[in-house]
């Protein structure tokens, strides 16, 4: 009968399944189970033993990692009022500050904002980052908002921008008639300049 007792007195690995004493007839055997589970990131090493009538104890080897961490910044774009035919740009950027490998895919499913930079999927190991363009071209006017998706493990930027109609001119009467006028004397004529489109018309009479 061989016997023994097998255990782990190490921080990060522990005997879950077979562990403790045995007594194995001929031919008999015992499968025992190991679970790494590290506490903090390193290479951390441990000697299983498994009782003075084995050669040796189990040598086991593992590395700790950080979980990745997802950092948005900054976590909301306000684009402000954007004339319609027009566009503007903002960014941000998703950065991994724990360790492994950061994965996640970055998409904007609105009308009126599309992602130009920076989107479709990403893997970011650890302190790496990517920086992502999101463009705001109204088709509209009003208030326009969109959530832009950055993965499953960071949140999403939430995005808000104004439409505002273009400027559109309009002038009346659009010509004056002042018929005869006396040498000396004088006729005033009115006319009027109207925006009659959105944001600020501009110009010099």
């Amino acid at each position: 009968s061989l016997t023994g007792t097998v255990s782990a007195s190490c921080t990060d690995y522990s005997v879950t399944g077979g562990g403790g004493a045995y007594a194995l007839a001929a031919n008999e055997s015992v499968t025992v189970t190991v679970r790494f589970a590290p506490a903090g990131a390193g290479t951390k090493t441990c000697n299983v033993q498994t009782g003075s009538s084995c050669a040796a104890p189990v040598a086991c080897t593992g590395v700790g990692e950080l979980a990745p961490q997802c950092d948005v910044s900054p976590g909301s774009l306000d684009f402000g009022t954007v004339t319609i035919g027009n566009h503007l740009d903002k960014t941000f950027r998703i950065k991994n500050t724990g360790g492994g490998s950061l994965t996640g895919t970055v998409s904007a499913s609105c009308t009126d904002y599309s992602v130009t930079g920076g989107g479709g999927a990403y893997a970011l190991a650890a302190n790496e980052s990517v920086t992502v363009t999101v463009r705001f071209a109204p088709a509209g006017a009003g208030t326009k908002t969109c959530n832009v998706q950055t993965g499953s493990s960071c949140a999403a930027v939430g995005c808000t921008g104004v439409g505002q109609l273009a400027p559109q001119c309009d002038v009346s009467p659009a010509s004056f008639d002042f018929g005869t006028v006396t040498i000396g004397n004088h006729l005033d004529k009115t006319f009027r300049i109207k925006n009659t489109g959105g944001g600020s018309l501009t110009g010099t009479v």
